[in-house]
């Protein structure tokens, strides 16, 4: 099998992501018990959280329930009508 060449960076990359001060990221964690959810700002201060019990029901339906309805509680916290969602395949 013939050796792939190693690539190397030789450069800095930066990139600046502009976002409006007053905007919101919607962050969940889902673990094996609770779901744990809240707004952060872009300077990462957590302007409201919630925590529930994780769904233990055997569809994939309540857990993206659970997951609609963190949002919904957090928008309405946050007089919010837009959220960044951001769900990994498990």
């Amino acid at each position: 099998m013939p050796k792939l060449p190693i690539a190397t960076i030789t450069e800095s990359i930066s990139v600046k992501l502009e976002r409006p001060k007053d905007s919101f990221v919607f962050a969940a964690d889902l673990g094996g018990t609770h779901l744990r959810a809240a707004l952060v700002d872009p300077e990462g201060k957590i302007h409201y959280r919630i925590k529930h019990n994780t769904p233990q029901e055997d569809t994939p339906d309540s857990i993206v329930q659970a997951l609609v309805t963190a949002l919904h509680d957090c928008q309405a916290k946050a007089k919010s009508d837009s959220a960044g969602r951001s769900i990994p395949a498990v």
